[in-house]
């Protein structure tokens, strides 16, 4: 049980030399101690989250909604209404549903409902479609105003809103699934040229017309 010292720390530590009422600081600084280090036992317990625990999952804030643009979370320790979330903070995120569109994450701050963005070539934008898979873990880190979609691991990969394959400079990579065709009476002139490699996937066929 806290015990309650007569003398604040600041005073103690202000204590000129040659003090003669020894006793009392000297108590009340042994009693700020005990307090302390009950507070630390209690972090330190062993429990979820804490210092030396054996697991700590601090950091994972899984999803508590059913919704596909909305989702909520709930932090360890729980965040309330009275806090605020700071730049660089960072969580590991599940959602229990693919998103469908533009998607937000609230963590019951004082900040609400906060939209989750990806950087695509330099710019930050929305989260499309598809962009959270459930089956995934996200690292959203705040960066003042949106949730920062550092990475996630089970997702799509490199695709586009519509699932449509990204091309990338150089090479062109094309699933077993898709056909490249060309309407050579629609060009005024000219063939048809493709610089760079195709890969086609062994087994699959594609034309070009």
């Amino acid at each position: 049980m806290a015990e309650s010292p007569t003398y604040s720390l600041a005073q103690i530590i202000a204590l000129a030399k040659g003090t003669t009422n020894w006793y009392e600081y000297a108590k009340s600084l042994s009693q700020h101690a005990k307090n302390n280090q009950d507070e630390i036992s209690g972090l330190a317990g062993g429990g979820t989250p804490g210092w030396n625990a054996p697991i700590d999952s601090r950091w994972y804030v899984p999803d508590t909604s059913s919704s596909t643009t909305t989702y909520t979370g709930v932090t360890n320790p729980t965040a309330t209404a009275s806090d605020s979330l700071y730049t660089g903070y960072t969580i590991i995120f599940k959602a229990n549903n693919n998103n469908t569109a533009a998607s937000t994450l609230n963590v019951g701050t004082s900040d609400g409902a906060v939209s989750i963005k990806k950087v695509v070539s330099g710019t930050k934008q929305n989260v499309a479609a598809g962009d959270i898979d459930s089956d995934a873990f996200y690292l959203l880190a705040f960066d003042g105003t949106d949730w920062l979609q550092i990475s996630g691991a089970g997702g799509g990969g490199a695709t586009g809103g519509s699932g449509e394959e990204t091309f990338w400079e150089n090479e062109i990579s094309i699933d077993q699934d898709y056909t490249i065709t060309t309407d050579y009476n629609a060009m005024t002139a000219g063939p048809v040229t493709i610089v760079g490699t195709i890969t086609v996937p062994s087994g699959s066929t594609w034309t070009i017309v």
